[in-house]
């Protein structure tokens, strides 16, 4: 259950260093609240910024987010690509949404993904990641990650 997973991600709290500890206490703090929400469109802001904390540090967020994700979740060349596309795709939605823009691009997007199904998508993108985050939080710096990319 999801209570039971809370409770084993705050067990491996442990292990995180204190560099460490802002970041992953962001991102399930997003995880937490993104859970509490009703609205898809609350639900995405607070997981895309979860998952900003875990993976980036400064500029090219939606870039580096999207090969970050790819490269760690996609085993196959078209599932790194899928990965890739949509992460852009809830990026530039969750953009649309705290801008509050409706251009033909966000009609698009909000048509598309502003849905229960992709949101869900996007929680277990988040959950996965605070799970792999407990294991080893040194995977999540800057370096680590690159050199995940380039496996």
């Amino acid at each position: 259950t999801e209570i039971l997973e809370l409770k084993n991600i705050y067990k491996g709290i442990k292990k995180i260093n204190n560099h460490n500890t802002e970041k992953f206490f962001l991102a399930l703090s997003r995880l937490s609240f993104g859970m509490e929400r009703i609205l898809p469109r609350d639900r995405i802001i607070d997981y895309i910024t979860g998952l900003e904390s875990l993976y980036t540090e400064s500029n090219e967020l939606k870039f580096r987010l999207s090969i970050f994700l790819a490269s760690i979740f996609g085993n196959s060349l078209k599932e790194k690509e899928n990965i890739y596309n949509s992460i852009n795709e809830f990026y530039d939605l969750r953009s649309c949404i705290v801008h509050g823009s409706y251009s033909k691009k966000c009609l698009k997007l909000r048509r598309n993904y502003l849905n229960d199904k992709y949101t869900e998508i996007l929680e277990e993108y988040l959950r996965r990641s605070l799970r792999s985050f407990i294991e080893n939080p040194d995977n999540f710096n800057k370096d680590n990650l690159i050199k995940q990319v380039l496996k």
